[in-house]
This record gives C-alpha cells, sequence and structure tokens, in this order.
C-alpha cells in the first residue's frame, strides 16, 4: 500500500500524480480518501481529473463519508465511530470491495446496527 498525500488541488496536479502512479508499477486500485462528507470535500472537483488521468488502467474508489447536508455528524461518538470506520476501510480494502465505500452516519444505521 503507498499513501499519497495530494495538498495541492487546482491548478490539477496531473503531472505530480502520474509521476507517483509511474513510481508504483503494481498498482492495483486507486482509491480517493477524505474526511468530509462526499459532496463536500475535494472529491467532486478531483473524481473527473483522476479519471481522465488513469482512463481504464486501475479502478477508482471513494472511502469517506456519505453525503450529507451538514460537515458535522453532531455527535463525537457518530464522529469518532465513523472515523474509526474510515481508518478501517483504507487499510483493508480488499474485504471491503464489494461493501459501499461510504462511513454510513446516524440516519442510516444505529450503533447496535438495527435499522431505524
Amino acid at each position: 500500500m503507498a499513501i499519497v498525500r495530494v495538498e495541492q488541488l487546482a491548478p490539477f496536479p496531473g503531472v505530480a500524480l502520474r509521476q507517483a502512479l509511474d513510481g508504483y508499477p503494481a498498482v492495483r486500485d486507486i482509491v480517493w480518501l477524505q474526511e468530509e462528507p462526499e459532496n463536500m470535500g475535494a472529491w467532486e472537483f478531483m473524481r473527473p481529473n483522476i479519471e481522465e488521468l488513469i482512463g481504464d488502467r486501475y479502478p477508482l474508489h471513494y472511502i469517506g463519508r456519505a453525503r450529507s447536508a451538514s460537515p458535522s455528524e453532531g455527535s463525537s461518538a457518530w464522529h469518532q465511530l465513523n472515523q474509526r470506520a474510515l481508518v478501517e476501510r483504507a487499510f483493508d480494502l480488499g474485504s471491503h470491495a464489494t461493501e459501499s465505500p461510504k462511513v454510513l452516519s446516524k440516519p442510516a444505521r444505529s450503533l447496535t446496527g438495527s435499522k431505524r
């Protein structure tokens, strides 16, 4: 596993990302990981640019919180639970290949796993 931290989003750092990818010839998947909800972080801007950069060579995955109207989960317990799930999913991609790549928030699932 290799982690590439993207610090500059615009203009899109295509050359730097291409060089980073070329340094890992055994790449199988590309993952965009962010703490913000899907519609609030850099994913919306970066996704089409990364897709154009990689073409059909690698699958592109998103790991992060589900889309939300609020950047905050409103509960430190939910935040900690989802933060832990984000990190676990990022470091254990293989076992989650068929699951939803988004971390669920309180309206979707309770702490015990029962639906509301």
